[in-house]
């Protein structure tokens, strides 16, 4: 599919990861236009990892740094996404201990989250 949209020069398929961390290590921005997420867990990753990212608008519970809103709605041209991804590329500006006290404080931190996880299986 790459290669039918002449983008295989710019797109890397690196199958089966376990280290997500290493893999969005390597990004400089997380960009994340879906449609439907229940908990997005890779998006929380992105953010945990101390990358900007570009969500859509719909998605609010989704992003932990409020204070970093680079949504856009679904709507919007294909213009304004590319904007905005090239903007938070260049204006990235993340406060790693913001970053870790948003993380604790919503409860993403593993501790709270494997707790919360422990009581949706128990239930």
């Amino acid at each position: 599919m790459a290669k039918e949209y002449g983008v295989a020069d710019k797109v890397i398929f690196t199958g089966l990861t376990t280290n997500v961390g290493k893999m969005l290590n390597l990004l400089d921005v997380f960009f994340f236009p879906s449609n439907f997420e229940g908990l997005p867990i890779v998006l929380i990753e992105a953010q945990a990892n101390g990358l900007p990212v570009v969500t859509a608008k719909h998605l609010p519970n989704a992003r932990i740094l409020d204070n970093y809103d680079n949504s856009l709605s679904l709507n919007d041209s294909l213009e304004d996404w590319a904007d905005k991804i090239l903007s938070v590329r260049d204006h990235r500006e993340l406060d790693t201990e913001k970053v870790k006290q948003l993380i604790e404080q919503n409860g993403y931190e593993i501790d709270s989250a494997t707790k919360q996880l422990e009581k949706l299986f128990v239930e």
